[in-house]
């Protein structure tokens, strides 16, 4: 029973980290993007988005997954020391925002920014480490 209840934490872990990278980089654009605050939510709801969008967000989504996959190693039979854990959610957290910043650049994305990807990576960092 308690390596079950194990098991789930360390899904709950996996699930809440990649909820926190979505949520830094929403707060991140929303705070540090050309449009911020109200403007930026507005155009987000009533924009058009293509097909193409969901997919690089799809792709986004499966590359975090992976670096955190790698990274983090999510195994219920490993136990660690709260620095190292640290450690590697500065290292997961910053490959998945240079990650950001690569996607940017190669996709000519105007919303992000220098300034979006290091909110992006102050943010995240510090949900995740704070979820620790």
């Amino acid at each position: 029973m308690m390596r079950l209840r194990h098991k789930l934490l360390i899904q709950v872990f996996r699930l809440s980290d990649q909820v926190s990278l979505w949520v830094a980089l929403f707060v991140a654009v929303a705070l540090f993007g050309g449009r911020r605050g109200q403007a930026f939510l507005r155009d987000f709801a009533t924009d058009y988005h293509p097909i193409t969008d969901f997919l690089g967000v799809g792709l986004i989504a499966l590359i975090w997954w992976v670096i955190f996959a790698l990274i983090i190693h999510y195994d219920a039979n490993r136990f660690t020391s709260f620095g190292t854990a640290v450690a590697d959610a500065l290292r997961a957290t910053t490959l998945c925002s240079f990650q950001v910043l690569m996607f940017a650049e190669v996709f000519d994305v105007n919303m992000i920014t220098g300034r979006v990807v290091a909110g992006h990576w102050l943010l995240a960092s510090a949900l995740i480490i704070l979820g620790r």
